[in-house]
């Protein structure tokens, strides 16, 4: 310890002895010299370095982002002298049925770099679900979009494991691809309702550049896919009351599936014994989402939505401001083609775990005069579409015909 006297007078002005002052000054040492604040500025730069290379590392790992997207790092937008395109086999083909193949060819033309290489070249089928969810924060009501990416399929993968890569110097290139649709997939929707989410398909081409500081390259080409409903569905008879105070409701469905461009029939039977005011009786047929994943693949945690669009709705006549005792009547609900059908999936390409459920409900409310008189009934219903129905005929007509060439 250095120890530093103050020069200070003998005495006080009140003559009391003068005080000895001691103190101890600080050094800074080191090899370097740094000042303190400069050692703390280096440190903070190079933790940022590092965390910038993690998120490249992220982002280049093929992890899912909050929403479920997979958060590649591609770019939809082509460098100059570049051109993708997509040849379906099928040219006249507007929807393909799940089961059903698509093939065809995608040309790549490179009129600029004659030193071009990828790492990586891949055809995708790819699936996705874009949904809003509305959210409220005190008076304030926002809506956000999410995508997520619930389906993929290789048809084609190209990967070069040494630092060669795949050589495309100027000229024309074509990669041919084919696949299955899966007979699992879900229906292409492009209901433009805000309410509804949207369900798209999209044959993708990945073009991974060996130099990891450019960008890499997608382009997708969209395709429409009709889902192919189970041919044998158990079809019953369905019943269903519900009463409220002194109003009773019976409900029957002869069948509790419906066939797309075909319609829908229930019949209402209302027991009214005090005969109080019923403003209405209305039957809608109510599409169910439920939309799950996890935010990243190995998540343990599951996030789930839930959304509910009407799509059907009618007021059933003869029983606006009844004051009858009883009512009996038979309904029918047109249901058209372009309802997707009901149908569920959870397939194991996708790395977050999502599944997607989409069912339907009819559902009867009963408005009543009084407070909490009203009832609300939901009846399950299975929704299936037409091509299933025409494949039955032709194997029905095809049987007979042998049966009856063989007798």
């Amino acid at each position: 310890m250095n120890t530093v006297q103050s020069p200070m007078l003998s005495a006080n002005c009140d003559g009391h002895p003068t005080t000895l002052v001691t103190y101890q000054p600080t050094y800074i040492t080191g090899e370097s010299g740094m000042s303190r604040r400069a050692k703390i500025m280096l440190i903070v730069i190079i933790l940022l370095a590092i965390l910038g290379c993690v998120l490249v590392t992220v982002g280049r790992s093929g992890l899912f982002n909050l929403s479920g997207e997979e958060s590649k790092d591609f770019v939809s937008i082509l460098p100059p002298g570049w051109s993708i395109e997509c040849q379906f086999t099928d040219k006249d083909k507007t929807e393909y049925v799940t089961g059903e193949i698509v093939s065809g060819t995608i040309e790549f033309f490179n009129s600029d770099d004659s030193e071009l290489k990828f790492k990586k070249i891949n055809i995708i089928l790819v699936g996705e679900v874009v949904y809003n969810i509305s959210e409220k924060i005190g008076k304030t009501t926002s809506t956000k979009t999410y995508r997520m990416v619930f389906f993929q399929q290789d048809f084609l993968s190209h990967t070069i494991g040494n630092d060669s890569g795949i050589s495309l110097p100027i000229g024309r290139y074509t990669w041919s691809f084919s696949g299955l649709v899966d007979h699992l997939l879900l229906p292409s929707i492009n209901i433009t309702d805000p309410k509804s989410p949207l369900v798209h398909y999209f044959i993708r081409i990945e073009m991974t550049q060996i130099k990891w500081y450019k960008k890499n390259v997608c382009k997708n080409f969209f395709l429409n896919v009709r889902h192919n409903s189970p041919l044998f569905v158990n079809v019953t008879r369905v019943e269903s009351q519900e009463k409220n105070r002194n109003v009773h409701i019976h409900v029957t469905l002869p069948k509790n599936r419906v066939v797309t461009e075909s319609k829908f029939l229930f019949d209402i039977d209302l027991h009214n014994s005090n005969e109080v005011l019923i403003y209405g009786v209305s039957a809608s047929l109510v599409q169910i989402w439920d939309i799950s994943s996890r935010r990243i693949p190995g998540d343990q945690l599951f996030y789930v939505n839930r959304q509910q669009v009407q799509i059907l709705y009618r007021d059933l006549e003869g029983t606006q401001s009844f004051r009858g005792e009883h009512f009996h009547r038979s309904f029918e609900l047109f249901v058209p083609r372009t309802i997707p059908p009901t149908c569920s999936i959870e397939h194991p390409s996708s790395l977050t775990g999502a599944r997607i459920v989409l069912s339907y409900e009819l559902l009867i409310k009963v408005q009543v005069s009084g407070l909490f008189s009203d009832i609300d009934m939901k009846i399950p219903v299975i929704v299936s579409n037409i091509i299933h129905l025409k494949t039955a005929e032709k194997i029905l007509s095809t049987s007979k015909n042998e049966s009856s060439f063989f007798n």
